[in-house]
């Protein structure tokens, strides 16, 4: 199906359809990994103690803007230069990229040990005062390791700038199985084990595999990007920061939109609800992953093909993912039906979703997966001020809607508030794309 719909004569459909192929089959070992996590997880610790966990790396990715948006600032850069044939041009990028990237990784991981020092993490993350200790320790390890991971993730920026994502999976799936066996391991030795244990296990695992994997693309497969202090150009900072900055800024409110529900849920409801919605959202975020792949090439293919003014395929290929899209529709309507009997055979009994929270958790990805399609296109052609101001205004809608609503719904309430907000963006993204592609977008529309 998926490839019927992707056929095109057009090397860059081409190899948009072969990433996706192999994407597909990576993704899928990626979710058994993680949907085999959460019993694991559920098995050593207590449902509180997930869901503190759960609720610390929602924290995390609120940190991820640290990188000052140089990542998508860079595959913007990039996309340019390879579509020229540039590739002086890419590794000075490349180098100047991972240089500024270093500096920022140093004076983030010194700020906040400094400042952790002043924060009580179990009243932050709404824990018993009696893992104030261990929260300390795990937070500052998790977030030291994290920022690691922000500076050596610019790899991935850099393969999907070279329409390669699914090395990108195959890196990410890596990081992720490493750390199932980890955990695994330490199950088995000391059925005691803290979560300061585990949580180490998880965070340290992303950051040794792609330290080697950036070694041996950069000294074995692609030794001609390889960054190099002599190629550092700062009037690329400037050039790069700036687009960066727009994508920071988004990036933000993204953050603020979409990953404070846990921090929401956790203190107006509690952290053992935390690991109920959480359980949902990975079951109806299945879908998600899979059509993030499909459309995962499409941000650095539209940048090429806007640069060189294939409009035509740009439509086509919109045209061909609204029908993959309809599809996804369909299925989910099945994987909803199907919720109660999977959730026993993964987690047993013992664990009640609410169907209600399963059943609005897939429309929110569906709209989620909807918007995508725009979006990734959009950010191809990098007019995203429209973007920015809007969501800006959504986090606004969204925070204080999900607390409403929460009070009243539970963690029900916070998706209704998503789902919302989901149906804001299918309003202007198509528009906005529309009028870009139709020679018609003036003002904000066009920036």
């Amino acid at each position: 199906m998926f490839k019927r719909l992707l056929s095109s004569s057009s090397p860059r459909t081409a190899k948009a359809k072969k990433n996706v192929i192999v994407s597909l089959g990576v993704k899928g070992i990626s979710i058994l990994i993680s949907l085999a996590f959460v019993p694991l997880l559920l098995s050593n610790l207590n449902t509180e103690r997930y869901g503190i966990w759960l609720t610390l790396t929602s924290v995390l990715s609120w940190m991820s803007f640290f990188d000052i948006g140089l990542g998508n600032g860079l595959k913007n850069q990039l996309a340019s230069c390879f579509a020229n044939n540039d590739l002086n041009g890419a590794r000075k990028a490349i180098s100047t990229a991972y240089l500024s990237m270093g500096i920022i990784t140093c004076i983030n991981i010194v700020v906040f040990i400094i400042v952790s020092n002043y924060i009580n993490w179990d009243v932050f993350l709404n824990s018993p005062i009696s893992m104030r200790g261990e929260l300390k320790v795990l937070v500052t390890c998790v977030v030291c390791f994290f920022f690691i991971q922000l500076w050596l993730n610019l790899i991935c920026t850099i393969l999907d700038s070279l329409q390669m994502p699914s090395l990108t999976g195959i890196i990410s799936t890596f990081g992720q199985l490493l750390a199932f066996i980890l955990v695994f391991a330490v199950s088995r030795i000391d059925n005691q084990a803290t979560l300061l244990i585990y949580g180490i296990c998880i965070s340290i695992s992303p950051v040794v595999v792609i330290a080697i994997s950036t070694a041996l693309i950069f000294f074995k497969t692609s030794r001609h990007l390889a960054p190099s202090f002599k190629l550092y150009d700062k009037t690329l900072v400037k050039r790069m920061f700036s687009l960066g900055a727009k994508f920071l800024l988004i990036q933000l409110t993204a953050i603020m939109l979409y990953q404070t529900n846990n921090f929401v849920i956790a203190h107006i409801v509690g952290n053992s609800d935390v690991t109920y919605y959480n359980i949902a959202f990975k079951y109806a975020g299945i879908i998600q992953m899979i059509f993030t792949i499909i459309i995962s090439p499409i941000w650095v293919a539209s940048a090429d093909a806007y640069t060189k003014g294939d409009i035509l395929w740009i439509k086509n290929i919109i045209n061909k993912l609204n029908k993959i899209w309809l599809l996804f529709f369909f299925i989910s309507i099945i994987l909803v039906l199907a919720a109660p009997y999977v959730y026993e055979l993964w987690l047993g009994k013992d664990i009640k979703i609410d169907p209600v929270t399963t059943s609005l958790l897939f429309v929110y990805f569906l709209l989620s997966m909807k918007n995508g399609i725009y979006c990734n296109i959009i950010n191809g052609f990098g007019k995203i001020t429209l973007q920015f101001y809007l969501t800006a205004i959504e986090v606004v809608i969204h925070i204080s809607l999900s607390i409403i609503l929460g009070k009243i719904l539970g963690s029900n309430g916070v998706i209704i508030s998503m789902c919302l907000i989901m149906l804001l963006n299918y309003i202007w993204m198509p528009l906005q794309c529309n009028r870009i592609l139709n020679g018609t977008a003036k003002g904000i529309w066009n920036k």
